[in-house]
């Protein structure tokens, strides 16, 4: 998925509520991703709202990241196909 701009989205933050989650922060994305580590772009005024050791979500564009973000496979010859991409979170 991407965010104006075109650049790659890796998840979106929620923050928790006592039935789960709430919205998506529509301002907000997860940057960069390692398989510990993660890098969000936050505005400063929602930023200056989390303190040290506050929780949020993560939701994930996919359940498999590395197949999200190659947009289709190939078979064995070369021939490219392509996955379902239609659930877009921006």
């Amino acid at each position: 998925n991407t965010v104006p701009g075109g650049r790659k989205v890796m998840g979106l933050p929620v923050s928790f509520t006592e039935d789960g989650w709430g919205p998506v922060w529509n301002d907000s994305w997860v940057l960069k991703l390692s398989q510990e580590h993660g890098i969000l772009q936050v505005p400063t005024d929602r930023l200056n709202q989390i303190a040290i050791g506050d929780w949020i979500g993560i939701l994930p564009v996919h359940s498999c990241l590395t197949a999200d973000l190659m947009g289709h496979y190939k078979t064995l010859d070369g021939e490219p196909v392509d996955h379902l991409r239609e659930h877009r979170f921006v």
